[in-house]
This record gives structure tokens, sequence and C-alpha cells, in this order.
């Protein structure tokens, strides 16, 4: 089976000016990848105003998407486990 994709736009959540030059800007297709504990939000941006921007940021990456999102995280990044982000068990939630 082959899967051929157009047009992608990667936005890499370990890259936050990258979402940051993204607002207002829109693609067919966007992949938020490394949505873990740790790495979105960042292990140093769990509280606050730091945690509330990751949340504006996490935002505005899956807002870009007109037709197809994909929310991208992997239980282990490295040698360490991760816990599923908290932005997609509110999405979950919702």
């Amino acid at each position: 089976m082959y899967l051929t994709i157009h047009h992608v736009q990667f936005i890499l959540v370990a890259q936050a000016p990258i979402i940051h030059k993204a607002k207002d800007l829109e693609w067919t297709t966007v992949f938020v990848a490394g949505l873990a504990e740790g790495l979105l939000p960042h292990k140093k941006s769990l509280k606050g105003e730091e945690l509330r921007e990751e949340t504006r940021l996490c935002y505005v990456a899956i807002t870009r998407a007109r037709e197809n999102l994909y929310l991208l995280s992997a239980k282990w990044y490295g040698d360490k486990e991760r816990e599923l982000s908290r932005f997609i068990t509110a999405l979950q939630g919702s």
C-alpha cells in the first residue's frame, strides 16, 4: 500500500518559534509531533505564565489544519517513558 501526501506542513513542537510563525497561516494537513508530558508542555513550563504560553502554542499548532490534523506522541522518547500530553487528554475529554 502506498500513501501519497501532497503539500504537508510539519510543525515541530520542539521548536516553538515555528509555531509562533504559523499564526494566521493554514494548511490542508498538519502533523503535530511530540505531544508528551515534558515535551509539550515542556518540563520547564509546567506552571503559571509558562504553562499558559505552552497552551497557546499548542492551540495555534492544532488550529492550523483545514482538513487533516495528526496529533503524534510516542510512549518512549530516547530512554524515557513519557505520559501522553495533557493537551491531548484535554481534547479527549471535550
